[in-house]
C-alpha cells in the first residue's frame, strides 16, 4: 500500500538542536545525490538514507519513517527542503517522488502458535512437536520491525493442565511503539495413532484407505491403543467402527477366511500326494485357526487348519483320510 504520509518528527526542538549542531560543526560537504528508492531500518529517515554523498550530515534525522511493511512516497520538494535547511548542497533530481520502504517481519498465526506451543511444552514436559495449539477466534497478522532482534515476545502465559486451556499475551515490536496481542485457546499433548477414516461394519477388513495416522489428544487414548498402521491394515473389525475412532488390539481380529456352515475344501498334501474332499465348516476360522469340518461324503468330522478362503488343510494321516472319504482328485 502506497500513500503520502510523512510528517516531520514530533519532537521539533530536539531536531532543531541536532540540525544546529550539525551546521555548526560540519565541514564543507560535497553535493548530495537524491536516491529514487530508499530502504530504512528504524523509526526515522536520515539525510544519509535520502542522499548519496551526505558526508558528516548523513546521520541527521529529517522525517519520520513509515510503519514496518509500508511503502511511502516522499515528494522531492520535501527532501530538497530538508537538505537546504542544514546546508547540504545537492544535485536537483529529475523525478518527482522518492519511494521510501521499511522492511517488516510478518508475525502471523504460525508465529503465535510456535510461541504458545513452546511455552506449553515446557510447562507439561512434552516435546514441542507433540503439542497441538488451537486458538479461539481469528489471529491477526502483524507487520513487525524487521530490525528488531525479538519482534514477538511471549509476555505472559497461563495453562490449565487438566483442560489444556491457555491464555497468553504477546508483545510485538512495531517500531516506535509495541503492540500487545491477547490469545486464548487450547494447548494439549498429542500422540500419532492409526485412526479410522470412515464407518466400518463388524467383520469388515481394514484396507490402507480405511485408516490413517493422525495426532490425537493423549488424554483420549485408551490403554493398549495401536500405534502402527501395519497393526490395523488387513485385520477385521470385531465391532462397528466410526470415523475418527482410535484402535486397540481387542477391536480387531484376524480376517475370517472360513464361516460356520460354509462349504469348504478339505485338503491333504504331502510330497507326491494331494487328496481333497468337500466339507462343511462347524465354526468360523481365521488364517491359521484350527477348525472342525464335517465331511459331506462320509459324515465324519475332521480337524484342520484354515490356510486360505474356503480351504482347510486337514491334520489327520493319509490312511485316516481314506477312511473318512477324502480322495485323490
Amino acid at each position: 500500500m502506497t500513500r503520502v504520509f510523512f510528517t516531520r518528527l514530533a519532537i521539533a526542538t530536539l531536531i532543531a538542536m541536532l540540525l544546529a549542531a550539525a551546521i555548526s560543526i560540519r565541514p564543507a560537504a560535497a553535493e548530495g545525490l537524491l536516491k529514487r528508492e530508499v530502504t530504512v531500518a528504524g523509526d526515522v529517515v536520515t539525510l544519509g538514507d535520502l542522499f548519496d554523498g551526505a558526508g558528516p550530515l548523513a546521520g541527521t534525522p529529517v522525517f519520520q519513517a513509515p510503519d514496518p511493511g509500508v511503502d511511502g512516497e516522499l515528494p522531492v520538494e520535501d527532501a530538497v527542503e530538508a537538505a537546504r535547511r542544514v546546508g547540504l548542497p545537492i544535485v536537483y533530481p529529475r523525478f518527482a517522488t522518492v519511494r521510501v520502504m521499511r522492511p517488516a517481519t510478518t508475525i502471523d498465526a504460525a508465529t503465535f502458535e510456535r510461541l504458545v506451543r513452546d511455552a506449553a511444552a515446557a510447562r507439561i514436559a512434552a516435546r514441542p512437536d507433540d503439542v497441538a495449539v488451537t486458538f479461539e477466534g481469528l489471529v491477526d497478522t502483524i507487520a513487525a520491525d524487521a530490525s528488531s532482534a525479538s519482534p514477538a515476545v511471549l509476555a505472559a502465559f497461563a495453562l490449565q493442565s487438566g483442560t489444556g486451556r491457555f491464555s497468553a499475551k504477546v508483545t510485538v515490536d512495531v517500531g516506535a511503539a509495541s503492540r500487545t496481542v491477547d490469545l486464548s485457546g487450547t494447548a494439549v499433548e498429542t500422540v500419532e495413532l492409526p485412526v479410522v477414516t470412515r464407518p466400518l461394519a463388524r467383520g469388515a477388513i481394514l484396507s490402507a484407505a480405511d485408516v490413517t495416522l493422525e495426532r490425537v489428544d493423549r488424554r483420549r487414548v485408551a490403554r493398549g491403543a495401536l500405534t502402527d498402521l501395519d497393526q490395523a491394515v488387513g485385520m477385521a473389525a470385531r465391532r462397528p467402527l466410526r470415523a475418527g475412532d482410535t484402535l486397540a488390539a481387542n477391536d480387531l481380529d484376524s480376517p475370517r477366511l472360513v464361516s460356520r456352515n460354509e462349504l469348504v475344501t478339505l485338503l491333504y498334501q504331502k510330497p507326491g500326494l494331494t487328496l481333497s474332499a468337500r466339507g462343511r465348516a462347524l465354526s468360523d476360522g481365521a488364517s491359521g485357526s484350527l477348525v472342525s469340518v464335517l465331511n459331506e461324503q462320509s459324515k465324519r468330522v475332521v480337524q484342520g487348519v484354515v490356510t486360505a478362503p474356503g480351504v482347510v488343510q486337514v491334520t489327520t494321516s493319509a490312511s485316516r483320510l481314506a477312511s473318512v472319504g477324502v480322495a485323490s482328485p
